[in-house]
């Protein structure tokens, strides 16, 4: 016979697992659900060993957090079409290593300006007769050291004849203890003068676990969008709410339009001196050659005038082109050339954006298409003119 308690117990349990089946049931058919309506937010990020995260290859759906454009990602692992990993017979081929804004999941892989530089070449008189073939190798939030590692790892298999790095500043200038947002990434440090790499540390088992699982299911799609739109939510919120903070963009640092106020500041640029003076060697040492283009933030081509003093008052800068300054001395003291955006691109802007999209406000964000239109172009002339050379 039972007794009251174990009664009790049982109900307990019973309650307990019809309540959990049921949980489990309804998502199951919200899954259902959400296939069936064709809801996607997919993840096109994984776990890498080496370089921290990379994309999956073969992966593709649609991207619509950020302008709208249909992702297809090589059996490599980039955004791009498939390469023979041998250099076709009188072809130009250029490798493209770079962070979000080379990756440029917000644009159609045709409006990419790595695309614009390759149709554009095509007339450049110093490569005539020869096939221009682009390779991108750009994923988003990728630092300096990823990228160094991406050609060493990828890049060079293929033999460019020309490796362009697209250098966004606010964020590739290269802080050995930057904050990790997404996961734990390589990062080379200078130890008496010389680049070591730490490796990226591996996450632990139930992340890892979510990292595949969110491959796998919309529901788990659904919740790190979520998760994706909150932390950005209460990132701006925080910056409204603290006036005295001169915030530029969401996720770069004001501090990179002027010169150095402490010395962890100059210790990044340092690091990032020598990197770049390293992929630059590396590069060389293949037979191929190097150059630096500098990809403007928002604000350095904003089509008003006004917002662009009222900003550099906020800095208290003269102009707002000190990282490509800086740059332009690095590259002269590795001896690679830098191509500079921001003075080219500004006459271009007049009334237009040249960042931002419908879908989030134009002002902000990443290149759009007008964007990567103009910046292709421009550095399209600029590559030719120096080959020509």
């Amino acid at each position: 016979m039972n007794t009251p308690d174990a009664d009790l117990r049982a109900g307990w349990l019973l309650r307990a697992g019809l309540m959990i089946g049921a949980f489990f049931m309804g998502i199951v058919l919200f899954e259902i659900f959400m296939r069936l309506a064709g809801l996607s937010f997919p993840v096109f990020e994984k776990f890498d060993e080496v370089r921290g995260v990379k994309l999956v290859p073969g992966k593709e759906g649609w991207y619509r957090a950020e302008g709208e454009a249909y992702l297809r990602i090589n059996s490599l692992g980039y955004r791009d079409r498939e390469h023979a990993l041998e250099k076709p017979v009188g072809t130009f081929r250029i490798a493209v290593l770079g962070d979000s804004l080379t990756e440029a999941r917000q644009v159609p892989i045709e409006e990419a300006y790595w695309h614009h530089v390759g149709k554009e070449l095509g007339a450049c008189t110093a490569l005539s007769g020869r096939q221009i073939e682009v390779l991108n190798f750009g994923i988003g939030g990728y630092n300096t050291s990823q990228e160094v590692l991406t050609y060493d790892l990828d890049a060079r298999r293929f033999a460019p004849d020309l490796v362009l790095l697209g250098f966004f500043a606010p964020n590739d200038v290269q802080d050995p203890d930057r904050a990790r947002w997404r996961i734990s990434s390589p990062s080379y440090r200078l130890v008496e003068n010389k680049l070591v790499l730490d490796k990226p540390a591996a996450p632990p088992i139930w992340q890892r676990l979510l990292y595949i699982g969110v491959h796998y299911s919309r529901v788990l799609e659904l919740i790190n969008e979520v998760r994706r739109w909150w932390t950005w939510a209460i990132i701006k919120n925080r910056n409204r709410v603290d006036k005295k903070a001169v915030q530029v963009e969401v996720g770069t640092s004001a501090d990179i339009y002027r010169p150095p106020a402490n010395p962890d500041m100059e210790a990044s640029w340092q690091l990032t001196a020598a990197l770049l003076a390293d992929l630059n060697d590396r590069v060389r040492n293949e037979g191929a050659q190097f150059m630096l283009a500098t990809i403007p933030e928002a604000v350095q081509t904003h089509p008003n005038t006004a917002y662009r003093e009222a900003i550099k008052a906020k800095l208290g800068v003269e102009d707002l082109r000190y990282p490509e300054r800086r740059i332009s001395d690095i590259g002269k003291s590795a001896g690679f050339p830098v191509i500079t955006l921001v003075e080219r691109m500004l006459p271009e802007a007049q009334q237009r954006h040249f960042h931002g999209f419908a879908n989030t406000g134009f002002g902000y964000g990443h290149m759009n298409v007008t964007g990567h239109r103009v910046m292709g172009k421009i550095l399209a002339s600029e590559i030719c003119a120096r080959i020509q050379k």
